[in-house]
């Protein structure tokens, strides 16, 4: 009896000195990630590997509140109740790994929220699916309350916001620091009267930038692909491959947007829209866009300083370089209040008793100034 007391006295102490179990990993455990950014500089899109040694394992117990750190999906885990950013949060997701958001993922004002991936590839990197709460994004911001800044930087996320409500980015009357897309493949959707991909209805958004990856950006009813629904969002697109559209609205709007590379595919899929609606400044890259019936496809003011763009036009419209094609059926190819070439390439096509460059059956035209460029304008 004492001999087995003595074993036990003993086996007590041992497991009084052993360290409890964390899920806080060590050196030795150090997990790889893609980092992307862009390179202002050399104007670049710069992926690179890196690891991070500290971080947790994700799990059902600590999925709803992530806090200030690094965290890493090593196995599919499904979230029913909306996740909490409180802080600065890196997730990391891991080849071949799910994390389910059945009621998506909350980044309120002041936190920030970044996302990674261990593969470029789409059939081995992993996966984020976010839902929603009523009238909230499924990304980004909660009814009425604003958010804080969201990074993408690789995976594959799929985002399905409610009526009101942005897949990625606000709600219904919430302000947004900023959205940042490096990479990865994206798939967003707003049932209605917001952005797909920035700010939620009536909501601002300061700054939505895409420098890469691969994007579907759609909104269902009077909203719009990118951009922003009756509000503001200075959007920025370097590169990357995007499809933006909208049922009833623009592919993308907004009053400032900056076209420097990348692929653009801009319409709306039924009445009631243009394919890009706001100040646009084309520097880089190709422009398609494409309305719908009576509505053009890039509406507002446009300045091509580059890059090519393929669409018709209706505003104030400068083109200086760059190649530009535009073909109207009901409108002009070219029109507006004022039309500028000083060079570049532009060829202008219209049929139906409208003008190639200059007005229409039912407005006539503005000034008109060609002083540069190779220019066809046929009717």
């Amino acid at each position: 009896m004492k001999k087995i007391l003595a074993i036990i006295i003993a086996l007590t102490m041992v497991i009084s000195i052993v360290p409890s179990f964390s899920l806080m990993a060590s050196a030795a455990d150090a997990v790889s990630y893609i980092d992307c950014y862009w390179d202002s500089t050399n104007k670049t899109h710069v992926s690179r590997t890196e690891q991070v040694e500290e971080y947790t394992v994700l799990t059902e117990e600590n999925i709803q509140t992530l806090t200030d750190g690094w965290y890493v999906l090593k196995s599919s885990l499904t979230a029913d109740n909306r996740i909490e950013v409180n802080g600065n949060v890196h997730i990391v997701l891991s080849e071949y790994m799910i994390l389910n958001a059945n009621e998506g993922i909350h980044v309120p004002e002041g936190t920030k929220l970044h996302i990674y991936a261990q593969s470029a590839i789409e059939d081995t990197m992993g996966q984020l699916f976010a839902g929603y709460i009523e009238k909230s994004a499924a990304i980004g911001g909660n009814y009425n309350g604003n958010f804080g800044t969201i990074v993408i930087n690789g995976g594959k996320i799929t985002a399905r916001g409610h009526y009101n409500a942005s897949g990625i980015g606000g709600s219904y009357k919430s302000n947004g620091e900023s959205i940042t897309i490096n990479g990865g493949i994206i798939d967003a959707e707003s049932m209605g009267y917001a952005a797909a991909i920035g700010g939620g209805g009536s909501g601002n958004l300061e700054a939505l930038t895409i420098n890469g990856g691969k994007i579907r950006a759609f909104c269902y009813v009077n909203g719009t692909g990118i951009g922003a629904c009756d509000g503001r969002a200075d959007v920025t697109i370097n590169g990357g491959t995007i499809d933006a559209s909208a049922e009833r609205g623009a592919g993308i709007s907004s009053e400032i947007i900056n076209i420097n590379g990348g692929e653009i595919n801009a319409s709306t899929t039924q009445s009631g829209g243009e394919g890009i609606s706001g100040k646009v400044t084309v520097t880089g890259g190709k422009v398609v866009a494409n309305g719908s019936l009576s509505y053009v496809g890039i509406e507002g003011e446009l300045i091509v300083l580059g890059g090519t763009v393929e669409a018709c036009i209706h505003g104030n419209v400068t083109i200086k370089d760059g190649t530009v094609t535009a073909t109207g059926e009901t409108k002009a190819a070219i029109g507006g209040d004022n039309i500028t070439i000083e060079g570049g390439t532009v060829i202008a096509t219209s049929t139906l008793d409208c003008a190639a460059i200059g007005g229409n059956a039912d407005y006539n035209g503005g000034n008109i100034t060609i002083s540069g460029g190779n220019v066809t304008a046929k009717c």
